[in-house]
This record gives C-alpha cells, sequence and structure tokens, in this order.
C-alpha cells in the first residue's frame, strides 16, 4: 500500500508538470527527481537523440547520490555512435527492455559501476523512427522484473514523451506556426485543414469568402452539405485515396458558396505525415473555376499565386532538386545572404556553406530525401563573406508516382541568437574555470524548507579537498547533515540571514569541529538572483597555527627578557651577599661560630645563585662552555644518577643508535635536560610506569613544527623522552615552558623544569617537540644541531689561589655597594683599588692617572655607558691597560664576544672573589 501510494504521488507531480512546465531540461529534472525521490528507483536517466542517432544527446542524471559528471563516459561513448546494450535491444524492439543481471550483460557499459546487485529497464521515448531518445531507470531485481512495475514504468515513459513533444511544439513550432497562419491569412486561394475523417479543422479568409457563414457551422464536421453528393463522393474518395497512397492529389468538384450557387472549384489535396511517414490529416487548397477556361489555365495560374506567396513569405524559403541544385529561393532567402537571384538559381546548395559543413551536406542530403524531413543547423556563407548561423527545417515534395519532386525548406537566421548564446557559454566557462582552479573553496545551496537548512548544489575542487568530501558523496544532501558542524560555528545562521534579508554576511575565523574533522575556516556568504546561495570559504588552519606559535614565541621572549632584567638585579644583590659573607668569613677566619654562619649565609647564596642560572638559562643566554661533546656519554651519567634517584617501580627502558656526529655546546647543560624531563615524567606516572629514553640521529628532509619554531632540515641528535603518565590537554601544553608554571603540588617544584629545557635547547639553536594526550601519556624531543669535526677535548683544572703585589685596580659598578665589596675584597688580597660609579669619571681620572692602572674591572650595565662601550674606548685610547668585562645580563656580551669590544676577559656575577683574583692574575701576566 505504501508502494502504490509513493507511484500515484508521483504520476499526480508528473500529470502537474506536463500542464505546468515549458522548460525541456527542468521538466526532466524533475521527472527524475520524483522518481528517485520517492524511492520508486533507484536511478534514472535519460537520453534525448536526433532521429536515433547519438548526434550531441542531451542527458539528465537522477542519480540518488551521483551527478550529472557521473555521465561523461556515457555522453563520450555515444558521441563515438556506441550505444549500449540495453538501448539496442529496445529501440529495436520498440518496447521495454528488462536486463536481469546488469553486472554480466552490461559489463561494457560506462554506467556499469553504479548498477551493482540491481535490475536496469529501459524503454523508447516514443515508437520506431519517433522515438526522441531513451528512458533507463535501475532498481531492486524483486521490483523491476514485476509485471505490473514494467508496465508502470512503460506508462510514465510513455508520459515523458508526451510531454517533450508537447514542449518541443510550443518552442520549436510557435513561430513557424504564426507564419504558417500570416501565409494562410496572405493567400487568395482557399485553404483548409482535414483531419483523417475529413472533418474541419482550419480555414483560411478566402475560404470564409467563398463559403460565407455556413462554414463556421461545418468545424469539426465534414464538407457534405456544401457540395453535391458525387463531388462529395468524389473528395472522399479521393482523401482515401491519399490516405492509402500518401502524395498530393489534384482534382475538380463543385462546391456551394455562400449564396447557395454551386460553383466549379480546382482542388489540391496534401497529406501531412508524421516522423513515421504516416498520414495524420490533410491540407486541402482550392480554386474557385467559374468556366471549363479558367480550368485549363489552373496549373499556370496556380504556380503563379503559389509562387507569388513562396516569394513574398516572411521567413526565408528554399527549393533544391533532387542533387541538392536550387530550383528557387524567395527574397527574404537573398535578402540574408546578398545575392542576386540568378547568382544562385542552380548552383549546388553546398556551395553556400561554411567550410566543414559542405562534407556533412553532401552526407545527409541523401538520408533527407529518405526520410522526408530533416531539422538542421549551419553556417551559411553571404555574398561579402559574412557567416549566418541558419536554423533549417525541410521535408520532401512527391510526385503523383511517389517519385522525388523538389525539396521545401525553410531557414532562419538566428545568427544574433547564436552570437549572445555563445558570449553566455564564453561567459559560464569563463566563470567555470574560475570555479575549478580558484584556490579558494566555493559552494551553492539551495534553501531547503524556506531556509531551514541548505541543499548543496555544487562545490568546486578547492572546496573538497578543503572539506575532504567529494561532491557526488554530498551533492544533494543538507548542508547540517553533512557538516554536523555548522550551527554551533555560526555559519547556518549566516546563511539563514543572508537568505532572508539578501544582504552578504562574513563569518570570521571560526573553528569548525565534528567527528571526522576540525579546522579554522573564514566565510563569505552572498545571495545569487537565482535565490541561491553562495559561500567562498578558505581554510585558516595553517595561518592560525602559526599566528598561535608567534604569540607564543613572543610571549616567550617577552617572560626571558623580564627574567633576564631580574635575573641582572638579583645578581648584584647576590654578590653583595656572597662578596661580604666571604670578607667576614675572611676577617674572622678564627672564630668558628662566625666562620659557620659565614659558610651558611654562602651556601644559600650559592643555591640562589643556581636560582638565578636557570633563570638565565631560560632567556636563552649561551652555554657558559662551547665545546664539541658525545651526547651518549652524557646521557649514560644522567641514567647512573637517574636509577638512584627515582622509584624503582618506574620501569627505565633505553634505546640507542650508534652514535657518529658529535655536538657543539655545554654537556653539563644536556646533562640538565634529561635530568629535569625525567623528573618531571617521574612525577606525571605518579611513581609507577614506564620510561623510555632513546637517542638517534635522523637527517631531516623537511621542515618540522616545534616549540622554538621550524625545526629547519639538516643533521640531528635527536633525546627522546617519553613516559605512559597522566598526560596533558591542549591548554597545559601551552604554558609549561613558561617559568614558575607547574601542575605539582605547593611545596613540589618550583616550576623552572621546563623552562630550564627550553632556554637550554635555544641556547643550543635546537628546537623541541611534545606530544601529549591526556591519560595516555607525553613525548618529548629535544633536536640538537650535529657538527661534522674531531673531538678536541679540553683539560678541565681547577682554579688555583693567588694573592695581588699591590696591582692598581679600577673597579667600576652602578652599584655603590659593589664597588665597596670589590675594593675590600681585592685590597684583602693584596691589591690597590679606586672604584667608580659612573664611566665618564674613568675616563676624567685616566687622563691623569693611566701610567698608574694596571687594570679595569667593569660592570657592563651601567647608565649612560656602558661597560662595553668602555672597554672600546680605553682599547683605543689606553691599549696598555686591560679590561675585564662583568655581567649578571646582557643580551650584548657574552663569554664568546668580549674580545670584539676590545676586552681581555669575561666573567658572569655574581663573582666568587677566587675566580676574580685568578682571572686578573691570567690577565696581567698573559
Amino acid at each position: 500500500m505504501k508502494d502504490q501510494n509513493r507511484k500515484l504521488n508521483a504520476l499526480m507531480l508528473i500529470n502537474r508538470l506536463l500542464v505546468e512546465e515549458t522548460d525541456p531540461a527542468i521538466f526532466l529534472d524533475s521527472v527524475c527527481h520524483i522518481l528517485v525521490r520517492e524511492n520508486i528507483y533507484s536511478t534514472v536517466w535519460i537520453v534525448l537523440t536526433q532521429h536515433n542517432l547519438p548526434v550531441e544527446p542531451y542527458f539528465h542524471a537522477g542519480f540518488a547520490a551521483g551527478g550529472d559528471s557521473s555521465f561523461e563516459p556515457m555522453k563520450y561513448t555515444l558521441k563515438m555512435g556506441i550505444l549500449p546494450s540495453c538501448v539496442h535491444k529496445s529501440l529495436d524492439s520498440g518496447d521495454s527492455v528488462l536486463i536481469h543481471d546488469s553486472l554480466a550483460e552490461c559489463s561494457h557499459c560506462p554506467l556499469n559501476h553504479h548498477l551493482e546487485n540491481q535490475s536496469d529497464i529501459t524503454r523508447p521515448l516514443g515508437f520506431g523512427s519517433a522515438s526522441l531518445g531513451w528512458m533507463t531507470a535501475s532498481g531492486d531485481p524483486l521490483v523491476v522484473e514485476d509485471d505490473e512495475e514494467k508496465d508502470f514504468f512503460s506508462g510514465i515513459a510513455d508520459l515523458v514523451h508526451y510531454g517533450l513533444k508537447n514542449i518541443y511544439d510550443k518552442l520549436t513550432h510557435h513561430d513557424l506556426d504564426s507564419q504558417y497562419e500570416a501565409f494562410l491569412e496572405s493567400s487568395s486561394d482557399i485553404v483548409l485543414e482535414l483531419d483523417l475523417k475529413g472533418r474541419l479543422l482550419k480555414a483560411n479568409h478566402s475560404a470564409f469568402d467563398l463559403f460565407g457563414p455556413l462554414l463556421k457551422e461545418r468545424f469539426g464536421r465534414t464538407l457534405e452539405p456544401m457540395m453535391n453528393k458525387d463531388n462529395f463522393r468524389l473528395v472522399e474518395e479521393t482523401l482515401n485515396h491519399v490516405l492509402e497512397n500518401p502524395v498530393p492529389v489534384s482534382t475538380v468538384a463543385e462546391g456551394m458558396d455562400w449564396t447557395g450557387h454551386f460553383v466549379s472549384v480546382s482542388i489540391n489535396i496534401y497529406p501531412h505525415l508524421n516522423t513515421k511517414g504516416e498520414v495524420i490529416g490533410f491540407s486541402v487548397f482550392l480554386k474557385n473555376n467559374p468556366d471549363a477556361e479558367v480550368k485549363k489555365k489552373e496549373p499556370r495560374e496556380n504556380d503563379e499565386r503559389a509562387y507569388n506567396l513562396f516569394d513574398n513569405a516572411p521567413v526565408a524559403y528554399q527549393s533544391l532538386d533532387e542533387e541538392g541544385n536550387f530550383l528557387e529561393v524567395n527574397e527574404n532567402w537573398l535578402r540574408i545572404t546578398g545575392y542576386e537571384r540568378h547568382e544562385v538559381i542552380g548552383r549546388w546548395f553546398g556551395d553556400f556553406l561554411a567550410p566543414g559543413y559542405k562534407e556533412g551536406f553532401q552526407k545527409r542530403f541523401p538520408l533527407f530525401k529518405k526520410r522526408g524531413t530533416i531539422h538542421s543547423e549551419f553556417f551559411l556563407v553571404g555574398k561579402k563573406g559574412e557567416l549566418h548561423y541558419i536554423s533549417f527545417d525541410g521535408r520532401i515534395g512527391y510526385n503523383q508516382d511517389g517519385s522525388f519532386r523538389q525539396t521545401y525548406c525553410v531557414l532562419r537566421d538566428e545568427t544574433e541568437k547564436k552570437k549572445i548564446e555563445d558570449a553566455t557559454k564564453e561567459k559560464e566557462i569563463y566563470f567555470r574555470n574560475i570555479f575549478e582552479y580558484i584556490n579558494s573553496g566555493i559552494s551553492i545551496f539551495e534553501p531547503y524548507l524556506d531556509g531551514e537548512d541548505f541543499i548543496f548544489l555544487d562545490l568546486n575542487p578547492f572546496g573538497q579537498k578543503i572539506s575532504n568530501v567529494k561532491l557526488e558523496d554530498i551533492k544533494g544532501r543538507r548542508v547540517s547533515e553533512v557538516f554536523p558542524g555548522v550551527s554551533s560555528m555560526g555559519l547556518l545562521k549566516c546563511l539563514q540571514l543572508t537568505h532572508k534579508t539578501g544582504e552578504s554576511q562574513f563569518l570570521p575565523v571560526r573553528e569548525y569541529k565534528d567527528d571526522r574533522l576540525t579546522q579554522i575556516v573564514e566565510n563569505h556568504i552572498s545571495k545569487l538572483p537565482s535565490g541561491n546561495l553562495l559561500v567562498i570559504f578558505d581554510d585558516k588552519s595553517k595561518q592560525f597555527q602559526m599566528e598561535t606559535r608567534l604569540r607564543q614565541t613572543e610571549k616567550m621572549e617577552a617572560i626571558g627578557h623580564l627574567a633576564g632584567g631580574i635575573a641582572h638585579d638579583f645578581n648584584n644583590i647576590l654578590s653583595g651577599i656572597l662578596g661580604y659573607a666571604e670578607l667576614v668569613s675572611l676577617k674572622n677566619a678564627q672564630d668558628e661560630e662566625i666562620h659557620s654562619y659565614m659558610d651558611n649565609i654562602i651556601s644559600a647564596g650559592d643555591r640562589a645563585k643556581k636560582l638565578v642560572h636557570q633563570i638565565l638559562s631560560f632567556s636563552r643566554q649561551k652555554p657558559e662552555k662551547n665545546e664539541i661533546f658525545y651526547i651518549i656519554p652524557v646521557i649514560q651519567d644522567a641514567l647512573r644518577l637517574l636509577r638512584a634517584s627515582i622509584p624503582s617501580s618506574i620501569h627505565i627502558k633505553t634505546a640507542f643508535s650508534d652514535e657518529t656526529n658529535p655536538v657543539l655546546g655545554d654537556s653539563t647543560s644536556i646533562h640538565e635536560i634529561l635530568m629535569n624531563l625525567c623528573t618531571n615524567a617521574s612525577y606525571a606516572m605518579d611513581e609507577k610506569g614506564v620510561l623510555e629514553i632513546s637517542f638517534f640521529e635522523e637527517n631531516l628532509e623537511k621542515e618540522l613544527d616545534g616549540i622554538l619554531g621550524k625545526i629547519t632540515p639538516g643533521e640531528y641528535s635527536i633525546l627522546s623522552v617519553k613516559d605512559n603518565g597522566s598526560g596533558m590537554d591542549a591548554d597545559t601544553l601551552s604554558h609549561i615552558f613558561e617559568p614558575f608554571f607547574t601542575t605539582k603540588k605547593v611545596g613540589d617544584g618550583t616550576g623552572m623544569g621546563l623552562s630550564v629545557v627550553f632556554g637550554i635547547v635555544g641556547n643550543h639553536k635546537g628546537n623541541i617537540t611534545v606530544h601529549s594526550i591526556p591519560d595516555e601519556g607525553t613525548e618529548f624531543s629535544v633536536y640538537i644541531p650535529q657538527v661534522i669535526r674531531n673531538l678536541d677535548s679540553v683539560p678541565q683544572q681547577d682554579t688555583p689561589v693567588f694573592k695581588g703585589s699591590n696591582e692598581h685596580v679600577l673597579v667600576i659598578d652602578d652599584e655603590e655597594l659593589n664597588c665597596d665589596l670589590f675594593r675590600d675584597l681585592l685590597i684583602n688580597k693584596g691589591y690597590k683599588v679606586t672604584t667608580f660609579c659612573e664611566s665618564q669619571d674613568v675616563l676624567d681620572y685616566l687622563e691623569q692617572n693611566a701610567d698608574i692602572v694596571d687594570i679595569i674591572v667593569s660592570d657592563q650595565t651601567m647608565p649612560r655607558m656602558t661597560g662595553s662601550e668602555l672597554s672600546v674606548i680605553i682599547k683605543d685610547l689606553y691599549p696598555q691597560i686591560p679590561v675585564i668585562l662583568c655581567s649578571g645580563y646582557s643580551t650584548v656580551v657574552t663569554p664568546f664576544n668580549y674580545k670584539e669590544f676590545g676586552a681581555a676577559a669575561y666573567l658572569a656575577k655574581p663573582v666568587r672573589i677566587e675566580n676574580l683574583v685568578y682571572t686578573i692574575h691570567q690577565v696581567l701576566t698573559s
């Protein structure tokens, strides 16, 4: 019952189309859509042909999930003149043909892949030579192969044929009908149109002049009252003769005029033929013959009158003989082409055709003579060489014996229409190329349920790439079904607003997310004149990620500068604390209690010094040592400490590749990286789990995304630390390298571990990647660039103890406390000391006392003139006086570039007295 209701509904909808629709494309589209939408068939497709030949066929597809592109292989096959097996059988039989096993029987069909496990039914649209093409559907074999279903399909095909013929009659013959009506009304001959039973259907003005008001009463009836019985019988016999032998016939009979008098008329009866050659009606031309002499002149006068009608017709006419040579053309034909009549008559028609059409005429003219009718389009060459695009309809005139007499053809100059069509097509191609090749996604939507939702009509290739879908999978489906995240991201609301108001909308960068896809997208929405919506969209995911990384890098750099500034001030404070603690300890060496107190202060200061060192590491100062070393021995040393320091419930797994190349940097810092990462991993696993430490080398061929920016291609040593602990979410990952950020409980950590790793890796020109999944674990990978050269070991030596010999040392520091400290410490070590808090004061002092100064110790960060700037001046003016630069934090002077400023040595603050004395001794004795 449910299936029956669907069929009834489909029939109602198609019958409504027959009455309302005048566009063949929309008619076909609607029929296929109805049959598929009502779940009657899974696929429906229609091909329209010309005289059963697949010449430029019109395709229509009704695939539930497909599209016109699915028919490109079929279109190519038909253009090659190859018809599918089902079509051959159907056209030959003139009836429906059923293919039971589509995969086996249609193995070479271009649409075979759409017909798996289905049956296929095909029927001509019409019968025999009257066929307009064919219609094919496929579906469940149990449905399609049922006799009742076959009858239903045949009925639908007949409706489609009827609808198409009705539409084409309206479209194609509207102008011709109007011209034919004008022709009839302008003729002085009597013209009558009769059906097969001789009943009157149409009459022209001249007929009413002869027969008067009586003629109106005969519409739909025979002409018997207007003729005597013998003459009416003669006319009936003539009509039957023409019906049996469809060639024109001439005779003479008597008829009654409107006054009641009988008049003699000559009668020419012409059959109306359909495309199968069957007679479907008659045209009757009558001429009033008042006497016999008139009758003798009838052929000549009729010819003359017909000639006048022919020559003055409002459309172009031509007539050709059996060889295709011109017999006659009318004035309109000559006006279009610009020729004189004598330049045309007797010449071959092909001589007036554009190149490429002559051969076609030569091949098709015999076919025209055989079939009796033709419709064609071609380019006709005018006298001045101009091209006229001609739409052409013709039929064959026969002699009484049925032999060929001549052609009767009407021509319409559609050059301007063709130009408009070509221009429109060029625009379509132009915009289609933009649609196909633009590097933005473009989708077209049709409103559904008055904008409640929207249906995909089209999606360009780049849009398919962005959205990771194929057009054939989404065409005809609702956008909220294909992309359920459009509502939460706001796109559906924008579509509805544009549909309602017609105003374009811009939806800025938003995250689209569903179970299949996550991306950052930007959308522009506009309404087309058709009422459909156009959406242009771009994937901004990579740009968003780059901007996020840039913001993170800028944030980390800002924090680094802040940390460096804090470290500088902290170093000055520590210098005072440690220095005076050492000084008190030296002054009270015999007092064990005071000495003990000072050792505790110095010990606490050393811990603070290490914290400052960590801060400076994060601020990305260069490593204190710059040596070439192998990493594996460093890892092995760290593992010995790790096995003793982390719980035994954590299983450590290691995997090392054979190392071939060393790295450049500070081995102690690499040791610190591993210890920090492993300690954090232990905490994340809650002291139970598997800790995997691996080391390998890799030659990167493509860029990678890292925490410190792009990892460029090259040779890298890669240290990986992986745990199966709690993992981290995206928000936590965005903060883990910030100083003092920690997920540990209060008192369990300072939050400096990963920030130290961040700084150390940056100092070594390396990078870090982090992969973490909540409740599954985390993996850190540290990339350190390799160096290709031999390992040069630098022997380590303990710092020896020295004392001064009354050398004169100038000390410059912007902190007066530090000046006093250095003065007391150095005097205690046997030096003569002069201190300054301004660099300019030093230069003023040297103008008078340069010869008594042995060495200068200067802080880098000074007001108005930095230590490095002072060192450059002293090197230029007093090259005999060496300078030692000291700094707790500087982006200008480092342990590796101090010589560029003329300095002899560099010391990192806070400076221990032994290191300061040792350095002064080394500089003065070198």
